[in-house]
């Protein structure tokens, strides 16, 4: 916690500390994993920890523990959530090992995003060369599952409102659920879900995500 919340530090400088505790206090049979913008993910015992390494990763964890439960078996197993949101730990699963790997499971991610996008929109998700680790396969399984899915949207929201015409025309994902563009064929804008995101503020996700003690328990 003491470390996540320190500010005069990098988020990169965050990681290589966490390793350090780590070993300090001898903790073993550890694989690192990666890092994402804001978030560190680590393999111990056979599951995956996902370790926020400041606020916004806090709400990244926090997220996905209130809405694994609605999205399984789609996405990762979310096992148990810090009281601060600072660790996430999940089900474990090998991710894809390059784009060419998620080309081959294309009908099947499109699939199953399109069948939750009658409920959710999720970002950086879609297919794409940037996001090929964010998915993988279970063992004895070829039905892929997303691993990383913090970036979760109501599609009815007001976020997804378009915002360069007057119709009130609600975005839709393109093909490769990577771009959101009006219907309106007099505007036909396209959007990023960067786009969406940046709109958001951290009081707007905390209300996403408040009452999460009703979703599970805390450790």
């Amino acid at each position: 916690e003491l470390l996540s919340r320190k500010r005069d530090i990098l988020n990169k400088e965050k990681q290589d500390e966490l390793i350090k505790l780590l070993r300090k206090y001898q903790i073993k049979d550890i694989s690192l994993l990666g890092s994402g913008t804001n978030r560190y993910a680590f393999k111990f015992h056979g599951y995956a920890i996902k370790f926020a390494t400041d606020q916004d990763g806090r709400i990244d964890n926090l997220t996905e523990f209130k809405l694994a439960k609605y999205l399984y078996p789609h996405v990762i197993k979310i096992h148990e959530i810090s009281k601060n949101g600072t660790l996430l730990v999940t089900e474990y699963i090998q991710p894809f090992d390059s784009f060419g790997e998620m080309q081959m499971h294309r009908d099947q991610i499109v699939k199953i995003l399109q069948d939750l996008s009658s409920q959710y929109l999720i970002g950086d998700v879609g297919i794409s060369s940037k996001n090929f680790r964010n998915w993988g396969k279970r063992l004895n399984s070829n039905a892929p599952v997303c691993l990383d899915f913090a970036y979760v949207y109501d599609v009815k929201s007001k976020l997804f409102v378009c915002s360069n015409c007057n119709q009130n025309s609600m975005l839709r994902s393109d093909e490769t659920f990577t771009r959101l563009v009006c219907p309106n064929k007099d505007c036909r804008s396209v959007f990023l879900f960067e786009d969406i995101r940046r709109k958001i503020s951290n009081k707007e996700h905390y209300d996403n995500i408040k009452n999460i003690e009703e979703d599970g328990y805390y450790m």
